[in-house]
């Protein structure tokens, strides 16, 4: 038996598992499933996300299908077929974004947009960060040695009138998001002008950028939640312990479970979608029982400004 997560059982364990059925069972509150109930009470996902998580951390094939449907002891939490076929909602191809990522590498153009911006050798290497430079190679490359139709569900290529492209088309800044060292995600942000500035992956949701960090953080530490990617570089630069948001819509109230173990601290900009921004997050962990703190900077600024020379830029 183990303490329930739940917290109420401090005295007394009452979590009880049950590895040859696959169920567990809390004798304190009463909860009880399988494993991927689990997951969903443990970290507040929903039944898809909660399967999911379990298909991207153990590295479950994509074609997996289960012989038939499973039980638990509780009627309310009974599978259907509906969820027979655990990954068909998981579009996260480690192996594609490993390879893709192997074809790049960081252009002398690239490193020198980087430092310009204030980021040293280390924090470029830290983070894995490349750039595109022989977009039609690297397409050429991709297409020889995977399925079409595979590289367009990775949300690596779309079709373009027609052909199969990457969904990069210029000179654009790479931004790897691992998990246990694992490509799940890239975020580009291209360097020319006109719009849109930053693209990911098409179709697959964002996730946590620099999410690795909290594997090894003792309970208590500091963790800030920056808003985008940049912010997260400058933080991390400075000798906080920060991951990133890449904007108020895409923070999921599943991750106030990952983080609550921290003393969580957000850094908005200071402008309107900075107000958004640390609004949706305190909402958030304040629904799971939480309070969260913040840092203020001066308006109109955001944390990269700390790095710009000439900027005289001090956090509260």
């Amino acid at each position: 038996k183990a303490m329930c997560f739940k917290g109420h059982d401090r005295k007394t364990p009452s979590l009880s598992f049950s590895l040859q059925k696959n169920l567990w069972h809390c004798f304190g509150c009463g909860l009880g499933g399988n494993n991927i109930t689990l997951v969903k009470e443990c970290s507040g996902y929903s039944f898809k996300e909660a399967a999911d998580w379990l298909t991207r951390e153990f590295a479950i094939p994509q074609n997996l299908y289960y012989k038939r449907p499973f039980f638990t002891k509780h009627k309310e939490t009974q599978i259907t077929n509906e969820y027979i076929e655990v990954s068909r909602h998981v579009n996260i191809d480690f192996k594609v974004y490993k390879a893709f990522f192997s074809r790049c590498s960081l252009s002398k153009e690239g490193k020198r947009y980087l430092e310009q911006r204030g980021y040293s050798s280390n924090i470029i290497n830290h983070f894995q960060i490349k750039d595109l430079v022989n977009i039609r190679g690297i397409e050429k490359w991709l297409l020889k040695n995977f399925n079409h139709t595979r590289l367009i569900e990775s949300g690596l290529m779309v079709r373009r009138k027609g052909v199969t492209r990457l969904i990069w088309w210029d000179h654009t800044i790479l931004f790897p998001f691992t998990e246990r060292k694992r490509i799940i995600y890239i975020q580009g942000r291209r360097t020319l002008s006109g719009n849109p500035k930053y693209m990911g992956l098409s179709g697959i949701p964002k996730p946590l950028y620099n999410q690795d960090i909290l594997q090894n953080l003792p309970s208590g530490s500091i963790v800030c939640i920056c808003e985008g990617i940049t912010d997260t570089l400058t933080a991390t630069q400075i000798g906080l312990n920060a991951v990133g948001v890449l904007g108020a819509l895409s923070f999921r109230n599943e991750w106030c479970g990952i983080l609550n173990k921290f003393r969580v601290v957000i850094i908005p900009d200071n402008d309107s979608a900075g107000v958004k921004f640390e609004q949706k997050i305190r909402a958030a962990f304040l629904e799971k029982g939480h309070v969260v703190e913040a840092i203020k900077l001066p308006s109109g600024s955001d944390l990269t400004d700390l790095l710009k020379p000439g900027k005289n830029v001090s956090i509260k």
